[in-house]
């Protein structure tokens, strides 16, 4: 019987882990999607917070809730990237770019 269980629980960690994309697959979904972003200059807003909630629901982050402004702030101090991956560490970096500036 505590075999069965623990074969089972084993075999559930190996499914959840198959499923979430390892960081470097993250970084290259982000990488895609702002390059997708950055060449289509005519591009709508509303495209790219698609694009941008799309590329983070293949990471498993969280919704992208914010306005196209902060997309389009997040090319102006070259930050596209970590918006995309939703890197707590963004607001900081900003600021500190802004700051900068």
């Amino acid at each position: 019987m505590k075999f069965n269980v623990y074969l089972f629980l084993f075999i559930t960690v190996i499914l959840v882990s198959g499923c979430v994309p390892s960081p470097q697959e993250k970084e290259e979904i982000a990488v895609i999607s702002c390059n997708i972003m950055a060449a289509s200059r005519n591009m709508d807003g509303a495209i790219r917070i698609k694009q941008i909630n799309e590329a983070r629901e293949e990471m498993g982050e969280k919704k992208f809730l914010l306005s196209d402004e902060a997309i389009k702030e997040s090319f102006e101090y070259g930050l596209c990237k970590e918006l995309v991956l939703n890197n707590p560490k963004y607001n900081a970096m900003l600021s500190e770019l802004k700051a900068i500036e």
